[in-house]
């Protein structure tokens, strides 16, 4: 008689039992079949001396609850290195926003289906916004500029809708993408959203930002069928915007 088999015996005529040990043996299982599986990608077991210097190896393990219905179980997920610089790469851990590579993806995959669903007349909306004169900021205040960086991206996830996408470029630009939204309700959200960034405040002072807008529809979505062709067009725009703020400024001291 194995051990399962005599726990199992032992648990017959009583349900919390049964579920604990069923819950127990299915974590057991999945955690055993993950590490098999992490064998099988890297061609060696843990610790061999054949896995040395091959360019990859396992670099720790995350950690998830899954609910059963058994009960609650915690899957241990093994890492690999390249895993991990995937993970970088894609992922920024200040703002804690996905990068430019899965704006990208997500990205074609919105203008494949405004070429295709004709009939469904699709549109998406991209918001670009960028924290002016932040590199100076930063020279002096490292700390000061990571808390204003996160503030920056907990300020657009708290407020824009769930449906839209917001990414972080690098250079202290944000990127949203929002899906069908009237025009109504998308310059309203914009100006709920601009009002909140000019409340923020960093080391006693208040951020500026840069920001430009670009809607596209199969009126000229063959114009913008790159990420990256949407993504200079918005470039312009918000130095249009900065030489139009300049001006007003001007302006007013006259």
């Amino acid at each position: 008689m194995n051990d399962f088999t005599k726990n199992i015996t032992q648990a017959l005529f009583n349900q919390d039992k049964i579920n604990d040990l069923l819950r127990h043996e299915i974590q057991q299982a999945v955690n055993d079949m993950l590490e098999s599986e992490l064998t099988a990608f890297l061609g060696y077991d843990p610790y061999a001396r054949n896995g040395w210097n091959t360019g990859n190896s396992r670099n720790g393990a995350y950690f998830r609850k899954i609910d059963t219905q058994f009960g609650s179980i915690e899957v241990q997920v093994p890492r690999d290195r390249t895993d991990i610089n995937n993970y970088i790469a894609h992922y920024n851990p200040v703002v804690k926003l996905k990068s430019k590579y899965d704006a990208t993806h997500l990205y074609h995959k919105e203008v494949r289906f405004i070429i295709n669903e004709e009939k469904a007349k699709l549109r998406i909306d991209l918001n670009m916004i960028q924290w002016v004169h932040s590199k100076q900021f930063r020279q002096f205040h490292e700390e000061e500029y990571k808390e204003t960086l996160h503030s920056i991206s907990k300020i657009l996830k708290d407020l824009r809708f769930p449906s839209e996408q917001i990414y972080y470029l690098g250079n202290e630009t944000f990127l949203i993408i929002s899906y069908a939204l009237d025009q109504e309700t998308l310059t309203y959200k914009n100006a709920q959203t601009q009002a909140s960034l000019k409340k923020l405040s960093s080391f006693q002072a208040l951020p500026q930002y840069k920001w430009a807008s670009l809607h596209i529809n199969r009126k000229n979505v063959y114009d913008y069928m790159e990420l990256n062709d949407a993504l200079r067009y918005l470039t312009r725009e918000m130095e249009t915007d900065l030489v139009i703020e300049y001006l007003k400024g001007v302006e007013s001291c006259d």
